[in-house]
């Protein structure tokens, strides 16, 4: 239920942001641009996935003054930068070009590069556990396992825990690991599968994993640090002690909330010596 509020909340905020930059683009036609605009590249047709970046023409690409603060961090200065890149998803008509719109190709067409030292392996996931198909090359997740040990005479024991922690995304790709994408008609695919880049020694665990249960992945900010390693039995769902884990992450949701909250009021506050004067 929380995800789907998540995702009906992160479409709604992203419908407000196309319609404020609409309603600037439409403003700056008429020379109203204000003092802070920068200049970023957006799609100024539909742009096709797989599309080599600098094969993008003048009637695909074009330049717009736009309020520093719609710029994002990722934003394309120039496509001369992404190149031996490709689209990795259909970019709509108006966006602002990022560099997380586009990755690596390797010496065939969708191909991707493996950093020295790491190995890329496939994992295959319903859209709900795989994230909601949120997930785009170059993002990191958590892997979590769900695994039942069950030992002769004895009752099921079934775990949930940490896998493996901040794992890049090469690529993701619609449908069944057989290389290729599923053809989208009505709705979205039900599959997907990932292209992990992971170290040699994680390989294993991972292989492991998906194949004595079943798998899990969260978006994670590539700031934080990887959660503890801790297994999560039956005996963890007590009520008594989801009351009070429950708790906890209300207090410390509320604590963020007024941090964040404090922040904004002081930087909304007048300077001193403008109240002087």
């Amino acid at each position: 239920m929380r995800s789907n509020t998540t995702a009906v909340i992160g479409l709604v905020v992203g419908l407000i942001g196309a319609i404020l930059l609409g309603l600037f683009v439409a403003r700056s036609t008429d020379g109203d641009v204000p003092a802070d605009a920068v200049t970023v590249l957006v799609a100024a047709t539909d742009i096709t996935a797989n599309t080599p970046a600098t094969s993008l023409t003048a009637a695909q690409v074009e330049t717009r003054d736009v309020p520093g603060d719609l710029r994002p961090v990722t934003a394309v200065d120039d496509v001369a930068a992404l190149e031996g890149q490709l689209a990795v998803r259909t970019i709509g008509r108006g966006e602002i070009l990022s560099t997380t719109m586009f990755a690596a190709a390797g010496p065939v067409a969708g191909g991707v590069i493996v950093e020295e030292g790491y190995e890329a392996i496939s994992v295959q996931a319903d859209r709900a556990p795989g994230v909601e198909g949120y997930v785009t090359p170059g993002d990191k997740v958590n892997v979590y396992a769900t695994v039942i040990q069950q030992a002769a005479g004895e009752l099921a024991s079934p775990f949930t825990q940490l896998v493996l922690g901040h794992v890049r995304v090469l690529a993701v790709t619609p449908g069944a690991s057989d290389g290729q994408a599923a053809q989208v008609t009505e709705g979205a695919p039900t599959r997907l599968t990932m292209l992990l880049e992971v170290r040699p020694e994680d390989a294993p665990v991972l292989v492991f994993a998906e194949q004595q249960g079943s798998l899990w992945y969260s978006l994670v900010n590539g700031d934080d640090p990887a959660p503890a390693v801790a297994r999560v039995q039956l005996q963890d769902l007590d009520p008594a002690t989801r009351q009070a884990a429950i708790a906890e992450a209300i207090r410390l949701q509320d604590a963020r909330e007024a941090a964040t909250g404090a922040e904004t009021a002081a930087s909304e506050a007048p300077d001193a010596t403008e109240e002087a004067q």
